[in-house]
């Protein structure tokens, strides 16, 4: 998969949580912790990673798995941290 198909995936998980989750989960828990909406992108780019199969470490994981979960936690990081890692 290709590294912007990734960064694009990143931008909408931060959309996302930031416009449909956090309001959702402040409703519910007015004192919202930051930790928690970390956690909720986390789950949201492993599974946006699931959906799309993207798995940007392919070469380094023998079991696709391990590699699409990680790409995952990658998305879920936000666009700053693929930038980081392979810009």
């Amino acid at each position: 998969m290709d590294i912007t198909a990734a960064a694009f995936l990143s931008m909408l998980n931060n959309r996302l949580v930031e416009v449909i989750l956090k309001p959702l989960l402040s409703l519910a828990r007015p004192r919202l912790s930051k930790d928690l909406l970390l956690y909720m992108s986390i789950i949201t780019g492993i599974g946006m990673a699931f959906y799309s199969n993207t798995n940007l470490l392919e070469q380094y994981f023998d079991p696709p798995i391990v590699g699409v979960i990680v790409t995952g936690i990658i998305i879920g990081g936000g666009s700053n941290l693929i930038h980081d890692l392979f810009g």
